[in-house]
């Protein structure tokens, strides 16, 4: 089954002349107004088979008609899979979007592994290219999944941390078929999501409104739609497409969106997409073992056969090679291996922070830029309170009540957390019906990004800490302790 939703931000016509706050407050009236919740202050999504729609078309039209409203930044209509007993689908593209942190040196993946987020056992780098943990590595040998190998990123950190793989699939899933909406005659040649070299060429997924052909026959949900962005920008984001006799035998594959591209900048650099995809038996071994959740996905579309309409893109030209072709990875791997013995030559050390040493960094960057650091609380306060902070939460405001840590996070004074709290717990209720996680927000970043402590702690003293997205409070990053936390803002490690 499919479903599309359209997420807008339908603004006033003056907007650039007014405040924020009043361009969202008339984003969130529209909103309310149609029974939809607002995201990000001033976005909304609606699902295009949801009885609201006549609302909001006959609502935003007036609007619209009568120069009171414009729809203003990234407007999407997404198309995605909902998988049922009855419809499975048979191929998937990992979608990660945490963070990989690493780099490039000689053609080899470089990173600290003690800097990534431990909470994760996939993620995304440089082109949304993916990297996947040593475990992930492990149930997949185990399973004796094909069409993938593995290519260690060298840990150059100083202390002990799970390893991280970038993974190289063999085989192509094809070119794929662009999506019956549309245009062809319309590809616009750039390196990302619409090549027209026949080497790149690939089913156009990722497209505009403006780039719609004109012969088809929507229903009148979508034309009203349409003509509603008539003047304005609306980007397509649909299913990728692919025909099931170019699909290769193995349980993993690559597809890719970008070109690869030469650099010159001191040296020759080579700039490479490959999506890592995996079947449907892949996927419920993944899942089974926790190493990625639904989000984590994206399933593919498989046809039979081709729709009248497209054009066939698979079947006449060679397809790109994969990220490593044989003798890069033989190559590559020889030059790996004396890395990796290095590594295991020396065994490095847990990292360990404690409290004793956290706090003292933070008394040290008190002394040094008094101006950013408020006076510390005193014990009777801390006594009469009822919040339920970790210890080494209460030891921070001991120090400081209230504070810019480094300019990268702002910590609350007590008195001002409850409210602060019950803001963010609002918000979150605003965009899920079940958020799943137990916080207390402590602090925010200069982007508007929250830190929040974990509210189930393992101890009555500690506790995981959150960096929160300030769009959709997703996790961004994530410190296993109050101590590595405090030292990591301080030392500009996470930076």
């Amino acid at each position: 089954m499919r479903r599309d939703v359209l997420t807008f931000h339908l603004a006033p016509k003056n907007h650039a002349s007014m405040s924020i706050e009043k361009t969202d407050a008339f984003s969130q009236d529209f909103l309310h107004s149609i029974g939809i919740k607002v995201h990000s202050g001033c976005w909304g999504d609606i699902e295009l088979s949801s009885p609201k729609v006549q609302d909001f078309l006959e609502k935003a039209e007036s609007l619209i008609s009568k120069n009171k409203a414009v729809f203003y930044g990234f407007n999407m209509l997404k198309q995605t899979v909902v998988e049922d007993e009855q419809d499975l689908t048979e191929w998937y593209e990992l979608v990660a979007s945490s963070k990989f942190e690493g780099e490039k040196k000689k053609n080899l993946d470089v990173c600290k592994a003690y800097k990534m987020n431990s909470i994760y056992d996939v993620a995304s780098g440089e082109l949304q290219n993916q990297y996947v943990s040593e475990r992930f590595k492990s149930v997949v040998e185990n399973n004796n999944l094909s069409g993938i190998d593995f290519t260690w990123v060298i840990d150059t950190g100083k202390y002990k941390a799970k390893q991280w793989y970038r993974p190289i699939a063999s085989q192509p899933l094809g070119r794929g078929v662009d999506h019956p909406w549309f245009d062809a005659g319309t590809l616009t040649g750039s390196d990302s999501f619409q090549p027209l070299s026949q080497k790149w060429r690939t089913g156009v997924w990722h497209f505009s409104n403006n780039q719609l052909k004109k012969d088809i026959d929507f229903n009148p949900i979508y034309k009203r739609l349409f003509a509603l962005f008539e003047s304005f920008d609306l980007t397509m984001i649909v299913c990728r497409q692919f025909l099931r006799q170019y699909l290769p035998i193995t349980d993993f594959a690559f597809n890719w969106k970008f070109v690869d591209e030469k650099r010159i900048n001191g040296g020759e650099t080579i700039l490479k997409h490959r999506g890592l995809c995996f079947n449907r038996k892949v996927k419920e071994i993944l899942l089974k073992n926790q190493l990625i959740t639904a989000e984590d996905i994206q399933p593919l579309i498989i046809l039979d056969e081709l729709p009248s309409g497209p054009t066939l893109l698979d079947g006449n030209d060679v397809l790109p090679d994969p990220y490593y072709s044989k003798d890069e990875l033989a190559t590559l791997s020889l030059e790996i291996e004396k890395k990796w013995k290095k590594f295991n030559s020396k065994e490095k050390i847990a990292r360990v922070v404690s409290i004793k040493d956290a706090t003292k960094l933070l008394r040290q960057s008190k002394a040094n830029f008094p101006d950013n650091f408020c006076k510390g609380l005193p014990k009777t306060k801390i006594s009469e309170e009822n919040i339920n902070l970790p210890g080494y939460w209460w030891e921070i405001l001991k120090i400081s009540n209230g504070g810019i840590l480094r300019f990268e996070c702002t910590i609350l004074a007590l008195e001002k957390l409850e409210k602060f709290n019950q803001q963010q717990i609002n918000r979150a209720q605003s965009l899920y019906d079940e958020y799943p996680y137990e916080l207390i927000y402590v602090g925010v970043s200069p982007e508007d990004d929250l830190f929040a402590l974990e509210k189930n702690s393992v101890t009555s003293d500690d506790s995981k800490v959150y960096r929160i997205s300030h769009e959709g409070l997703s996790v961004e990053y994530a410190w296993d302790n109050i101590p590595i936390f405090l030292h990591d803002i301080l030392t500009g490690i996470y930076d």
